[in-house]
Formats: structure tokens, C-alpha cells, sequence
């Protein structure tokens, strides 16, 4: 009673079956048992004693469709999906970093040139103001010292923000190298969930369904009996019975239909 079940084997129950969904990718066998108010699937048909009755509400079956395997692929396809928008949302963000370093790097490329230009021209001052100190030119050494300072201190500046800059460019890479990382890991996720859905896929098409329904004292009117290829609902009820979907031959000039047969069943 009120049981939630998902199975890839046969599912074999005694006596009765209330309020219950029953997945199943084998039989569900009840021979001598009720099925009341249910919702059965089972991808090998349904076996029960009775199903329904006069105060219970219909129950709805569903036969020859790996309902199971169906289920557990969404899962894995869901589980793909979500992997692909992380994997999208890490490579977005290592883009926009990126993007980010790429910006930085006329800056860089700025300062740098600040160095090596204020590097020469303060040799250039160096040199000029050595014969300026041997020759006794006070006033024009003091300047050439205050424009040293003066570069010194631009090169010094310049320095340091370049320092600043590549520790932040360094640190960009290795980030973007973690989210890059991580997006691999989705791919790599994805590909063993491919893995494993081709594997279910394998396995449910390696056993063949079937679309049938025995009864062997009573199914009670409005059970939902539906098959691959379509959905009845019983307008009466039907004693010891097989309800089995069939291709019927129709007209010459129609395609053979699929339709749910009723025959006696021999017990």
C-alpha cells in the first residue's frame, strides 16, 4: 500500500496492490492477487487475478515500454543539461576574466616602456652629470639631481604598479585555468553519462517487451490499459482474459493499425 517502486527486474506480489506506482523493466506477476487504484508499468506485461473493483477508482497500466529505462535515461539527460550550463557558466566567467587581462595589458605594455625609457634617460643624466661635479657647476648639477630624483622616482612608480598588474595577470591564469578545469570535468561527466545511457539503451533493447494484460478472474470497466503504439480505456469489464496490443490489416489502402485485442485466456 501506497508504495513508490522502480525496478529493472520482475516485481512478484501476493496479494493486493493499493494507492502504489510500480515501475518495473521486467513482469509485474500478481496471479493471485488485486491491483486497486494503481498505477502499474511494466515493460513485460502485467499478470494479476483482479483489477479494480466497483468502489475503487481505475487503475491505469501501461505494458511493452521500459518506462524504468526511459526514467532512469531523463535522469541521466537531466543530469547532462545541468552539467552543460555549469560547464557554460565556467568558461563564461574565464572569458570575462580574460577579457579583463586583455584589457590590462596596454597598461602594461605602458609602464614597461615608462621603465625602460626613464632607465635610459636616467643613464644618459648619470653620464652628463659627472663632468658637471668635476668642473665645479653647482647650479647645473643640482638640477641634473633633482631631474634624476624626479625620473627615479616615475621608474620606481611605474614599477611598482607593473608588479601589481602581473601579480593580477598571474592570478587571473590560474583562475581561468581552475574554471577551464572545472568545465573539462562537466565534459568529462557528460561523456561517462553518454556512457551509461547507451549502456541502459543496450540493455532494455537486448530483452523484448510485451504489450499485454492477463487477467484471470476480472478487470473492472474505465482500467487504462496503455501500449507502444496507443492507450485504451475499458468501457466494460472483462473476465479471465488476455487484452494484448496487435497490428490489425486494415483496408488495401491503409496501413495496419495498432490496436488492444481482447481474447480468452486458458488457465
Amino acid at each position: 500500500q501506497n508504495a513508490r517502486i522502480l525496478v529493472l527486474g520482475d516485481v512478484a506480489v501476493e496479494k493486493e496492490v493499493l494507492d502504489s506506482e510500480i515501475v518495473t523493466s521486467g513482469a509485474f506477476l500478481m496471479p493471485a492477487g488485486t491491483i486497486l487504484n494503481s498505477r502499474i508499468s511494466a515493460k513485460k506485461g502485467v499478470d494479476a487475478a483482479q483489477i479494480g473493483s466497483n468502489e475503487s477508482k481505475p487503475c491505469r497500466l501501461q505494458v511493452g515500454i521500459d518506462e524504468g529505462a526511459l526514467t532512469q535515461i531523463r535522469e541521466l539527460e537531466q543530469r547532462k543539461k545541468k552539467n552543460l550550463e555549469k560547464r557554460d557558466k565556467y568558461m563564461r566567467a574565464a572569458g570575462k576574466l580574460q577579457d579583463f587581462a586583455s584589457a590590462m595589458l596596454p597598461e602594461i605594455t605602458e609602464l614597461a616602456q615608462v621603465q625602460d625609457r626613464g632607465t635610459l634617460r636616467r643613464k644618459e643624466l648619470e653620464e652628463t652629470l659627472a663632468p658637471g661635479q668635476a668642473e665645479g657647476r653647482k647650479e647645473e648639477t643640482a638640477k641634473l639631481r633633482l631631474e634624476i630624483e624626479a625620473l627615479e622616482e616615475k621608474i620606481q612608480g611605474a614599477a611598482a604598479r607593473l608588479e601589481k598588474l602581473m601579480d593580477l595577470q598571474d592570478r587571473i591564469v590560474a583562475k581561468c585555468e581552475a574554471l577551464e578545469n572545472r568545465a573539462g570535468e562537466m565534459d568529462a561527466e557528460n561523456q561517462a553519462l553518454d556512457e551509461d545511457i547507451e549502456g541502459i539503451e543496450e540493455w532494455s533493447r537486448s530483452s523484448v517487451g510485451a504489450a499485454l494484460v492477463k487477467v484471470r478472474r476480472k478487470i473492472f470497466p474505465n482500467t487504462e490499459i496503455k501500449g507502444p503504439h496507443g492507450l485504451v480505456r475499458l468501457r466494460v469489464g472483462q473476465e479471465n482474459c488476455m487484452i494484448q496490443e496487435k497490428r490489425v490489416a486494415g483496408p488495401e489502402d491503409q496501413e495496419p493499425a495498432w490496436k488492444m485485442r481482447v481474447s480468452g485466456l486458458n488457465i
